[in-house]
């Protein structure tokens, strides 16, 4: 029979475990997003974006605010890291200010809430599940296997 305190034992490893591993994010976030190739905000940018992001610190009356990176992509998005918010040229090129400044908002609202770091604190926490299933999938020939088949049906399983 189980002992009655391992699940709760278990519980404890995987909180401490999470915690560790959004610390390691955090602390190389910056280093992750320049391997991602994701760079700083030229001079032009940062004229064009300080102003905007101002008035929505001081709308949203926020004491600090993140890091600013730029990813050179065509498509127009923005997201948000724990310590930084990262822009695409192609969001610069596509909108102008007041939709640039509708999305900043969005983005510091994500930051000043800390969703990032929510996620990561989920995605550490389901790390081990999402490797299991991996590992059994790669194991058992795994899905992607039958879906490279010929004969696979949608969803990748064979008929």
């Amino acid at each position: 029979t189980a002992h009655p305190s391992g699940g709760l034992v278990s519980i404890i490893c995987g909180v401490v475990l999470s915690i560790v591993v959004v610390v390691l994010v955090a602390a190389f976030e910056r280093a992750t997003l320049r391997i991602r190739g994701y760079r700083r905000l030229s001079r032009e940018e940062v004229r064009r974006v300080a102003p905007l992001v101002k008035g929505v610190a001081d709308a949203l009356e926020l004491d600090g605010l993140p890091r600013f990176s730029m990813s050179d992509a065509p498509m127009p998005n923005a997201w948000t890291h724990m310590r930084t918010i990262v822009l695409t040229t192609g969001l610069f090129q596509m909108l102008d200010d007041d939709e640039l400044t509708a999305v900043l908002a969005h983005e510091l609202h994500h930051w000043r809430n800390g969703d990032a770091v929510g996620l990561r604190i989920v995605w550490a926490a389901s790390l081990p599940i999402a490797l299991l299933l991996d590992l059994g999938s790669w194991v058992a020939g795994g899905i992607g296997a039958a879906a490279r088949n010929s004969e696979a049906a949608p969803g990748g399983f064979s008929r």
